[in-house]
């Protein structure tokens, strides 16, 4: 505990917990027609009504592309297979990811470099975003008729 001087309260300061019964996992994998864009969205369907935190991803995509990052309200046409749970006695799910096809990379975001390698992986232990109910986290390759493939683990978020 920390003490506020100036406003004569205590502060605490909780160290990150982490919630291994509360993590879900899913992959889904879309190619594009010729003269379109690959689409996968995250989206909290809000069955829990809790946000989700997206903590890890892995992208394959084209050599060298990028892959835009971007909210979006809704989701694509297509529901991919539904995500599971990482701990297998965990009932809550929330969260699906779906796919669909752009006809333009209009929106732009965070901007995610596919190396010479063919893969991006989010670097870093602390969640990537917040996505609330009705919202998904969009991933949008910026080469047409490309193959977009993309595996992802997110944590429902606790109420308390």
């Amino acid at each position: 505990m920390l003490r506020d001087k100036r406003a004569n309260r205590y502060l605490e300061l909780d160290p990150p917990e982490y919630y291994p019964d509360r993590f879900m996992t899913g992959n889904a994998s879309f190619a594009a027609v010729a003269g379109q864009f690959s689409q996968i969205d995250l989206y909290n369907d809000g069955s829990l009504g809790t946000p989700i935190l997206l903590y890890g991803l892995t992208v394959q995509s084209a050599v060298n592309s990028i892959i835009y990052a971007f909210p979006a309200f809704g989701h694509g046409a297509v529901q991919v297979l539904s995500p599971i749970s990482l701990n297998p006695l965990n009932p809550l799910r929330e969260g699906k990811i779906y796919r669909d096809s752009a006809v333009s990379t209009g929106q732009t975001g965070f901007a995610m470099p596919v190396g010479g390698n063919g893969i991006y992986q989010w670097p870093y232990s602390w969640p990537i975003t917040e996505i609330i109910t009705g919202w998904s986290l969009r991933f949008l390759s910026n080469i047409a008729a490309t193959t977009l493939t993309i595996g992802l683990i997110w944590m429902i978020e606790p109420t308390s």
